[in-house]
């Protein structure tokens, strides 16, 4: 959302929160797993934006597919890449 000047102008981005349901997970290995999962953004309006309430409460329950892969790294800790946004 913060490079999207539009969207940057209407929304805080520093208050929007985000949320992942229904987590799947698709495949795996000792070293990888593939998953997937539903992402719901529940955007914040700037003061004084003109945006449509009605809109962005139906927007916040409508959750966008995601996929994503977690490796685990040698040296430690993992490393994750998400498609879907």
């Amino acid at each position: 959302m913060d490079k999207d000047p539009a969207l940057s102008a209407a929304f805080d981005v520093s208050k929007t929160t985000y949320r992942i349901e229904d987590v799947r997970q698709q495949s795996g290995s000792e070293h990888q797993l593939a998953c997937a999962a539903n992402l719901y953004t529940q955007p914040v309006p700037c003061r004084g934006a003109d945006v449509d309430k009605a809109g962005l409460e139906a927007f916040s329950k409508m959750g966008l597919d995601i996929t994503y892969t977690v490796e685990k790294l040698d040296k430690g800790g993992i490393y994750v890449t998400v498609r879907g946004l």
